[in-house]
């Protein structure tokens, strides 16, 4: 198809060469005449009438206020004027050239791309190890920016395109975001190998009987402590820690009870010989979510991370526990 640039085009000389209405084709004349230095081969190598290049280029020289090519034995000659217009309009014929030319596939194995992911710390004990593992094989040059997930923050993040994702349990996060369920959680009690109340169901009398610990995690909107305090257990909690990274460690030294997810449970007691056991009180299940604003639903790039995710660990169901 021909380049059009019939007179209902705008009237470029009537609005300076700074509006944002600016007619794009005027940039495929100058490029053709740049290019053949000649008016007749730019109507030939664009498929329209010399009249209709001729009149595109009066409109170019009234914009920029400068005759932008001369007439010579060798053909049109670009003035200095136009030597500089050629160089930023062939960055912009790049650039929308590129955006024209986007897939709606994302090449992960090719990109270099940094991908920045809110999540809890439970979510990052349990999840990325794996996670890393895959992006190291499948996609050499991706990396991730881990960042805590904080339900005032997440919101915003999401909106703004600061963070391409968020994984863990946000439930009153909605209205223009999307969620994939990834994984159901529940909590059990942890207790060191060797613990009194180990290797038997806990009752909630027995659990009186020894001092508890409850983690209270950043960004989530499950609360525990209100459980424990309506049950009356509130004075057997001696601890309460803000980050799972340290419960492990505690556990195996001391005679402490504490409250777990199920999954987080079993990675800790596998690594350092702990005992779970199926939690007494009616604790809330809960599940683990991926978070995505619906601005990047059929971003490329967000995406390929989502399907990611999701054929990694959509799907668990924890349960641990005797």
């Amino acid at each position: 198809m021909g380049l059009c640039l019939g007179q209902n085009s705008a009237n470029l000389a009537q609005m300076g060469p700074k509006r944002v209405d600016f007619d794009l084709n005027l940039i495929r004349v100058f490029e053709a005449i740049l290019r053949t230095r000649s008016v007749t081969a730019a109507a030939a190598e664009l498929a329209c009438g010399q009249p209709a290049i001729s009149h595109a280029l009066s409109r170019l020289r009234d914009v920029f206020k400068d005759p932008l090519f001369r007439r010579s034995r060798s053909g049109m000659v670009a003035t200095p004027v136009a030597e500089e217009l050629a160089k930023s309009f062939g960055r912009a014929t790049q650039l929308i050239e590129r955006s024209l030319d986007r897939k709606d596939e994302f090449d992960f194995a090719r990109a270099e791309q940094e991908f920045n992911i809110m999540m809890s710390d439970i979510s990052a004990v349990a999840l990325l190890p794996e996670f890393v593992s895959y992006i190291r094989r499948a996609a050499p040059g991706i990396s991730l920016n881990i960042k805590e997930l904080s339900s005032q923050d997440t919101r915003a993040h999401l909106q703004s395109g600061r963070i391409h994702l968020a994984i863990g349990y946000l439930p009153t996060l909605k209205g223009g975001f999307h969620q994939q369920n990834i994984q159901s959680e529940q909590f059990v009690c942890m207790m060191r190998a060797d613990h009194p109340a180990a290797g038997a169901p806990l009752s909630v009398a027995e659990l009186r009987r020894f001092p508890h610990g409850l983690v209270t995690t950043r960004g989530t909107d499950y609360n525990i402590e209100m459980v424990f305090e309506k049950a009356k257990l509130k004075s057997v909690v001696m601890l309460n820690i803000a980050h799972y990274l340290a419960v492990p460690m505690i556990v195996s030294s001391t005679d402490l009870i504490v409250t777990i997810p199920s999954q987080l449970g079993t990675i800790f007691g596998e690594a350092r010989n702990l005992s779970l056991s199926r939690h007494p009180l009616k604790l809330p299940h809960f599940t683990v979510c991926q978070y995505w604003h619906a601005r990047y639903d059929r971003d490329p790039e967000n995406r390929w991370l989502r399907r990611t995710v999701a054929q990694l660990f959509a799907g668990r169901d924890c349960n641990g526990g005797d």
